[in-house]
């Protein structure tokens, strides 16, 4: 059941007004909050003279190295392991080589044991038939002479 037009603006009128106090204005308190603890931060730090923010600084860079650091050494550790997998396989490989290369030797015998199998009515059939074709054009060659 369609609701009335005047119910639907109503209720947009009622969103806007909430989302003023419930979102954005909750959003603007905090980024002024935060703005004013850096301004503090930074103004106390100020004080204590010329290295008074390299302390800080240092922090700051440890906490964005960090991170770099970190994802370095996961790659580092995967590279390795990559090494010593290509190390245990070619210790391994030329052995499964062999066993597949023998298992595809195995498996060509058997297409050729089977398509053999398969072909050889139809060989004897056309066999059959060529020697009926030679038989009568024998037969014809010998009659149509004499």
């Amino acid at each position: 059941m369609p609701q009335p037009e005047s119910s639907i603006s109503l209720t947009l009128k009622n969103h806007r007004k909430q989302s003023l106090w419930q979102i954005w204005l909750p959003m603007l308190a905090a980024a002024l909050l935060f703005i004013a603890a850096m301004v503090w931060l930074i103004s106390a730090l100020m004080g204590q003279g010329p290295d008074g923010l390299r302390g800080t600084a240092d922090a700051a860079v440890v906490w964005i190295v960090m991170p770099w650091l970190l994802w370095s050494f996961l790659g580092l550790a995967l590279l390795i392991g990559l090494a010593v997998l290509v190390v245990v396989l070619r210790k391994k490989v030329p052995g499964a080589g062999a066993e597949v290369l023998a298992f595809f030797h195995k498996a060509r015998q058997l297409m050729r044991t089977g398509s053999d199998a398969t072909a050889k009515p139809v060989i004897a059939i056309q066999e059959w038939a060529a020697k009926a074709n030679q038989a009568a054009d024998s037969l014809r060659q010998r009659f149509s002479k004499g």
